[in-house]
């Protein structure tokens, strides 16, 4: 698990634990969707923990995750694509296939709220009004 010693996610939790907050939230079922759920608890600071430790999270957490970011308000994409561009360009990386497709997929989400597929034909796809 990641530490540099910050009060964590939202103020509660240490860094150390925020990978195990992620691991319990995201982690504890089969299903491949999340919803919302921890958008809500979501802040600049979270985001620069979860960055922390992205690489130390287990594949469904990963995907789980990114797939959470897209229940983000369009208000909280501006203050939040930096630290958004951070955790992608992490996905875009991993060693797992389906994490580094879904991130490069997102990679222009927090600047334009569309994802992207890069195909020979380049479909585009919205994901707000």
């Amino acid at each position: 698990m990641c530490s540099n010693g910050n009060r964590g996610v939202s103020g509660t939790l240490g860094s150390g634990d925020t990978s195990l907050w992620l691991h319990n939230k995201l982690g504890t079922s089969n299903d491949s969707w999340t919803g919302g759920s921890i958008v809500s608890q979501l802040s600049s600071e979270t985001f620069v923990k979860i960055h922390n430790c992205f690489q130390d999270l287990q594949p469904q957490v990963k995907l789980k995750l990114l797939l959470s970011l897209f229940h983000i308000p369009k208000r909280n994409l501006e203050s939040w694509k930096e630290s958004l561009a951070l955790i992608l360009g992490e996905g875009k990386e991993d060693s797992e296939p389906w994490v580094c497709m879904l991130a490069e997929i997102m990679q222009t989400y927090p600047t334009t709220g569309i994802g992207q597929w890069k195909k020979p034909d380049m479909a585009i796809v919205h994901f707000h009004s």
